[in-house]
């Protein structure tokens, strides 16, 4: 079951590994990279990978209160796409 604790777990983890590795954000971003990619893992994990049930429950929550709109989410998700497969280790499909 999804919770808070949880959410909070997965956005403490991804943060201090792009800090760790030393990951610049955009100073002009509203939403920090880390929310994003935690939103796509909270969508991957309990939402059968509905990613506008993701983003609703970070913004009704109030974790993220500013929100991406769908099509700006997708964009920065695919960004931090490399991030997210160099943590698990996948290798892409298409080099």
């Amino acid at each position: 079951m999804l919770n808070g604790d949880k959410v909070i777990r997965i956005f403490c983890l991804v943060d201090d590994l792009l800090k760790g590795i030393g990951h610049q954000e955009d100073v002009r971003c509203r939403v920090s990279d880390s929310e994003v990619i935690t939103t796509a893992i909270v969508s991957a994990l309990y939402l059968g990978g509905h990613q506008d049930n993701a983003r609703g429950f970070m913004q009704m929550t109030g974790m993220c209160p500013q929100m991406l709109g769908k099509s700006l989410f997708i964009r920065f998700k695919i960004n931090s796409t490399t991030f997210i497969k160099s943590i698990f280790g996948l290798k892409p499909l298409f080099p």
